[in-house]
C-alpha cells in the first residue's frame, strides 16, 4: 500500500515495492530522467529535491522500518479525511445490512419521516411520536453508527427518511 499518495510510489502502480526504490536509485545515478509526476513521487523526504535521502526512505519503509514519509506532513489532512470517508463507507454498509435484515423480518423498511429540514434531525432519533426509529432498529443495529464527525457544532450526520411524496420544503 502507500501510506500517502503518491509519495513513493514512482512507477504508479498503486504500490511501494523495489521496483519503486531502483526507479528513484536509477533517477539519482542519472540513468533514468524522471517525468514531472515521479520528481513528485520519488521526493518522499519533501525537500524539493530526489536525493540519497528519499531511496534510503522508501526502503526504509519497505524494511518496515517507518510507516510513513517524512514529506507526509503536508498531506495529514488528506490522510484523515480518507480515514473519515473509510469509516463512513464501512459505517453505511453496516447500516445497510442492518436496514435489509430489518425489512427481511418485517418485509418493510422503516419509515422515518422527516420534521423540518435534515441538519435539524436529532442525531437518528424521529421527532415524531408515533415512531421512535431508534428503538425500531435496535435489535438489527447496535450501536448506530455515527458519523466521525459528528458534534453539536456541526451537521455532520448519517440521515435516513421517508421522502414525502410532495416536494419538502428543503
Amino acid at each position: 500500500s502507500v501510506p500517502c499518495p503518491p509519495l513513493g510510489d514512482v512507477n504508479g502502480d498503486g504500490l511501494i515495492t523495489s521496483e519503486d526504490a531502483g526507479i528513484v536509485n536509477d533517477i539519482l545515478s542519472s540513468a533514468r530522467i524522471p517525468t514531472e509526476a515521479q520528481i513528485v513521487e520519488a521526493d518522499v523526504s519533501g525537500d524539493g529535491e530526489i536525493t540519497a535521502t528519499d531511496s534510503a526512505e522508501i526502503l526504509a519503509y519497505l524494511q518496515d522500518t517507518v510507516s510513513a514519509f517524512s514529506g507526509c506532513v503536508p498531506y495529514a489532512p488528506v490522510l484523515a479525511r480518507a480515514e473519515r470517508d473509510a469509516r463512513r463507507l464501512a459505517d453505511l454498509a453496516i447500516i445497510k445490512k442492518a436496514l435489509l435484515r430489518y425489512s427481511h423480518d418485517t418485509g418493510t423498511l422503516p419509515s422515518y419521516v422527516f420534521l423540518g429540514t435534515p441538519s435539524s434531525d436529532g442525531y437518528w432519533k424521529n421527532n415524531t411520536a408515533s415512531s421512535d426509529f431508534k428503538k425500531k432498529l435496535k435489535p438489527y443495529l447496535n450501536p448506530i453508527p455515527v458519523d466521525p464527525l459528528n458534534s453539536r457544532l456541526e451537521n455532520f450526520r448519517y440521515v435516513y427518511a421517508t421522502i414525502p411524496a410532495l416536494n419538502p420544503e428543503w
